[in-house]
């Protein structure tokens, strides 16, 4: 414990009546996963360009809604990742919770197509291409591994 960063994202609340909404929310909960790591922009590991680009991930406007641009929410859990192991010099293990809600959700909405592409960019510049990435796991299966085998 506590060898590691870790990226714990729960997508129990990333949905919405529509894509737009959903989108929204997406956005909100990983904004709000990157805030946990406010000393960013204060690490000298990190260039200019790249507390920047954390302070991108977030901004909020005068409502409280995350100002993350699309194309930044497609990477930001690559990006965000990429900050950390800079930071700390290791690699990230990300625990991703709820990870169908948002799908399930798009189904009965009637935007699942959307969503679905969505996801599979965000997923797989995160899980797939990510080389800032020790591990990840879904979390309820890492709970429920003898002995809670995270490290």
């Amino acid at each position: 414990m506590g060898k590691f960063p870790v990226i714990s994202l729960t997508l129990k609340g990333a949905t919405g009546t529509n894509f737009a909404k959903a989108r929204t929310m997406l956005r909100r909960a990983i904004g709000n996963e990157a805030m946990r790591f406010q000393f960013l922009p204060e690490s000298d590991r990190l260039t200019k360009t790249e507390q920047s680009l954390y302070e991108s991930m977030v901004n909020i406007d005068q409502t409280g809604a995350c100002t993350m641009s699309d194309e930044l929410l497609k990477d930001s859990l690559q990006v965000l990742s990429r900050l950390l192991e800079k930071h700390y010099g290791k690699k990230v293990i990300m625990l991703i919770d709820e990870y169908d809600v948002p799908l399930d959700k798009a189904y009965q909405s009637g935007y699942y197509d959307d969503m679905v592409e969505l996801v599979r960019i965000l997923f797989g510049n995160a899980l797939k291409t990510n080389e800032s990435l020790d591990f990840a796991g879904r979390c309820w299966r890492l709970m429920a591994l003898p002995g809670n085998m995270m490290r």
